[in-house]
């Protein structure tokens, strides 16, 4: 049997999708096995949406340091956790059972019923790009698909000699959503085969890679696959780089922009030199009304951050298409191997198919308190839409350089492709 570039490709998808982030592929044996409990219609909706986090509201934060970056969390740790620590377990696993069962409960009465109560109720959430509706789900036949690879990833293989478009997307659709900042040793793997894949999906994955990945030797393979394909399907990706409101991110553009020889941006680069600070304030609608926002990039802890992602799910009422993946509580080891999904009797459970919150980019961060999971988790980072105070927009407009870090990347990528100096003097 001759093997295709392209068939070996996707078969190295496959290989590559055992690694994937436990928690989202698989879950662990927990003791949640007691069915979730019925909430009383009476239930007032203060007591079905999860207790906040206190919240001390900090200026926007203009930093490079990742770590440092605002974290947005789904849930305060459960009453009296730090009184009986030998009860952590119990206390968690109680805790996200009665918020499943609240979830299950608000969106039985309303599409996505529990996430909108929730960004309602919680200032923390406001200006997040959530999903919902058609938006955040996936269906028909991409879910089929979706839920073959996924199995294929767990030991469920069924090798294949032609793989449809429509297999193609679903693969990549997978392995994108955890290319950028996680699986460091599976990363090479996904960018080689996403190089051998021709549609326009994979092209666009790649130059998220080139922009988006915070490692350098995952940057430069990105760019050494896209450099032979069409530039007009990278272009989007590398000139919205360009004013991402992360420093890094435009520079990492800027540089792919160069080593690509893209001197058809010359002109998007020239325009970056006259525009003020992505990050400072500006002027725009929300909810009908004009305001001041700024552009500000906060994290969610991935592991953590499960019910405010998905959906809830309930064991054995979910399409014959949908996967589902276990929810795992902070006190117990996260899997070693993704066949021990398939052992999972949990009723703790979301929808992998319904996803709120898709990521920029991710990376490995130290947690402290990381009880039983691992010290570097996985961090998820976006950008959420924060309405400024005059005093707050004043005092990110001071904290703002004369010459952003936007112009310098623009100025010298303009010097490298042109041989000629950009506005912005070092």
């Amino acid at each position: 049997m001759v093997v295709t570039p392209r068939i070996s490709s996707l078969l190295l998808l496959l290989a590559v999708l055992v690694s994937c982030p436990a928690n989202v592929l698989s879950g662990e044996p927990l003791s949640t096995t007691q069915p979730l409990p019925t909430i009383d219609s009476r239930t007032p909706l203060a007591d079905l949406l999860p207790t906040p986090p206190t919240v001390s509201k900090a200026p926007v934060y203009i930093g490079d340091d990742l770590a440092s970056v605002p974290e947005v969390k789904f849930e305060a740790p459960p009453e009296g956790l730090a009184k009986d620590p030998k009860l952590a377990t119990s206390l968690w696993i109680k805790q996200r059972i009665h918020t499943a069962a609240a979830a299950l409960h608000l969106n039985a009465k309303e599409e996505d019923g529990f996430l909108k109560a929730l960004i309602r109720n919680r200032p923390d959430f406001a200006g997040m790009p959530f999903l919902m509706g058609k938006d955040c789900r996936t269906e028909g036949d991409r879910a089929n698909v979706f839920k073959e690879r996924v199995e294929e990833a767990q030991g469920v293989f069924r090798p294949r000699l032609f793989f449809s478009m429509r297999h193609q997307r679903a693969h990549i659709a997978l392995v994108t959503q955890n290319l950028i900042g996680h699986d460091l040793e599976g990363q090479p793997k996904v960018i080689s085969a996403l190089s051998y894949t021709v549609l326009p999906e994979a092209t666009r994955a790649l130059a998220r890679a080139a922009v988006f990945s915070p490692e350098e030797d995952i940057r430069t393979k990105a760019i050494e696959a896209l450099a032979s394909r069409p530039g007009s399907e990278s272009t989007d990706v590398l000139v919205a780089g360009l004013r991402y409101p992360w420093p890094a991110i435009a520079r990492n553009a800027a540089s792919a922009i160069v080593k690509l020889k893209r001197t058809d941006l010359i002109p998007q680069l020239k325009a970056v030199l006259d525009e003020p600070d992505p990050r400072g304030p500006r002027t725009e609608v929300v909810k009908g009304k004009k305001v001041t926002v700024a552009h500000e990039v906060v994290r969610v802890n991935h592991l953590n951050s499960c019910m405010l992602c998905h959906a809830p799910a309930e064991r054995g009422k979910t399409p014959r298409e949908t996967l589902v993946a276990d929810i795992p509580v902070p006190t117990i080891p996260l899997p070693s191997s993704p066949s021990q999904y398939r052992q999972s009797q949990s009723t703790l459970l979301v929808r992998i198919d319904m996803t709120y919150l898709r990521q920029d980019f991710s990376a490995l961060q130290e947690e402290s308190g990381a009880g039983a999971w691992p010290k570097k988790q996985r961090f998820d980072y976006l950008l959420r839409k924060r309405v400024l105070t005059p005093a707050e927009a004043s005092d990110l407009r001071k904290r703002l350089p004369e010459v952003s870090p936007y112009q310098r990347a623009a100025a010298l990528a303009l010097r490298e492709l042109t041989n000629t100096a950009g506005k912005p003097s070092s």
